[in-house]
């Protein structure tokens, strides 16, 4: 139902989803995920606030989900039946793990994911790794800085999803083969995505 208060709507509704199809979502957030498949189901309630922006709470389960990285290029699956709560219309993560498609490395990730009005998308999401695949890229994809990449260590994703900040804080592990293109040192060094640290030191930043 929805409730007529003065001028304004007010919205009291239930919404139950099963086996929605989540394949349109690196369509709808490119700049995030190259990759969706699987099915989700929801239980979900608006019986609060304005019909035009709706406080939605309840929670969201995924069934055997896979979504790729953009940016990575690595492919991951969640786990099968995972739950992810959204309270005030915002979705939260709380330990969710998930792994690798190609080499079955685990990772967990929590924080959330904002929006305003479903229109403009936020990501305060942090990852933790240990000895994980989490890079899988070429040349085409990034011609100075590509390979396959294992690492444990930490990984923050924050920021709008066009223009998205990074905070790594880890460590490669066996495995790792990735290749910096130091041809042009004036080039290279204009970069800002890349520095190397001494070893038996501490990288303070």
């Amino acid at each position: 139902g929805i409730n007529i208060l003065e001028k304004s709507l007010s919205p009291e509704i239930y919404i139950t989803l099963d086996s929605l199809d989540i394949a349109p979502v690196h369509y709808l957030l490119p700049s995030v995920f190259n990759k969706s498949s699987g099915t989700l189901s929801a239980d979900l309630s608006m019986i609060e606030g304005n019909i035009t922006v709706p406080n939605i709470n309840g929670h969201v389960t995924l069934n055997d989900a896979n979504l790729g990285i953009a940016f990575t290029n690595v492919e991951y699956a969640v786990t099968h039946g995972a739950r992810v709560p959204v309270k005030n219309s915002f979705f939260h993560f709380d330990n969710l793990a998930f792994q690798d498609v190609k080499h079955g490395t685990s990772a967990w990730i929590n924080g959330e994911i904002r929006h305003d009005n479903f229109a403009m998308w936020y990501l305060d999401l942090h990852l933790k790794a240990g000895n994980s695949f989490i890079l899988n890229t070429t040349e085409k994809n990034n011609e100075r800085f590509y390979g396959d990449v294992f690492a444990s260590g930490t990984f923050d994703l924050t920021g709008p999803t066009h223009t998205l900040f990074y905070d790594i804080k880890g460590k490669t592990e066996k495995g790792t083969v990735f290749c910096i293109d130091v041809g042009n040192t004036t080039d290279f060094q204009l970069s800002d995505m890349i520095e190397f640290v001494p070893p038996r030191t501490t990288h303070i930043d």
